[in-house]
């Protein structure tokens, strides 16, 4: 048997550190995730009950972010939260990726992905008041970015959220998801499950959305969504970036979004 090319050997040990630097930036993906968790806990006391309850596993309550259990597959119960979202997103407009009007002074931009338990708490704990008191008064506009870094379920998620999209119905989608969440990369989001949240969404064409999964349109907004990610620094997920008019975008965390925006609402009036 010949013996591998200097060439080969070379092009084998840079495959080699390739995979290895993935591994490692994943690892430290994962590690940030946990540190911007511990920061959501701190800024909202609330959301340790919410922790505990989810790690602990102890309990039903529904206001865990991961409830995937709950979810019938069969479009006969109630989501997690189902009414509540529906109403509160109720009669903002959306277009694409966002949410609110297209004209407002401020821009949101949400790095999120629909897997993760951080975005979960965020959307439980944060985003109620960002919506209410700054995206349906039309002072800003929120923009979700779908980075689906953590697995085959964040994929699959991503584009059915991208696919919902195309009907204006993405916040819809993401909120359930983040609402009725599963255990990360557990396979959870089957068909059936993404049925299930399609079939909360008032007026959303769902086999439509199904069958648009893999379509030219939802790979280029993923693709730009880890573009804009990459320019921007983004590795972590809920990760924020704010700003006015045409001015540079502020990147913050889910805990400082809140106090990011009152100062620059208090800027425009």
């Amino acid at each position: 048997m010949s013996r591998p090319s200097r060439d080969q050997q070379r092009a084998q040990a840079r495959a080699e550190r390739e995979a290895a630097e993935r591994a490692a930036q994943q690892q430290a993906q994962r590690k940030k995730r946990l540190v911007q968790l511990g920061g959501i806990l701190a800024a909202v006391a609330v959301v340790a009950v919410v922790v505990i309850v989810a790690i602990g596993g102890g309990s039903n309550d529904s206001s865990s972010p991961t409830n995937a259990g709950t979810v019938s597959t069969t479009g006969d119960a109630a989501l997690n939260a189902q009414a509540e979202i529906n109403d509160r997103l109720s009669g903002i407009p959306q277009s694409g990726v966002t949410l609110g009007r297209k004209d407002a002074p401020i821009t949101i931009i949400e790095f999120g992905d629909l897997q993760c338990p951080a975005c979960a708490i965020a959307s439980q704990q944060v985003l109620p008041s960002v919506i209410d008191d700054y995206v349906r008064p039309g002072k800003a506009k929120l923009e979700l970015r779908d980075i689906h870094f953590l697995g085959p379920d964040s994929e699959r998620l991503a584009r059915f959220g991208a696919a919902a999209s195309e009907q204006g119905k993405l916040w819809n989608v993401a909120e359930l998801v983040w609402a009725n969440q599963g255990q990360e990369n557990s396979g959870y989001a089957t068909d059936a499950y993404l049925r299930a949240i399609g079939n909360g969404v008032p007026g959303l064409d769902v086999q439509a959305a199904l069958a648009t999964r893999t379509s030219g349109t939802v790979r280029q907004q993923l693709a730009e969504a880890k573009t804009l990610a990459r320019i921007n620094g983004v590795n972590s997920t809920p990760t924020f970036l704010v700003g006015t008019g045409d001015g540079p975008l502020k990147t913050v965390g889910a805990d400082a979004l809140v106090s990011e925006l009152q100062q620059l609402s208090a800027g425009q009036s």
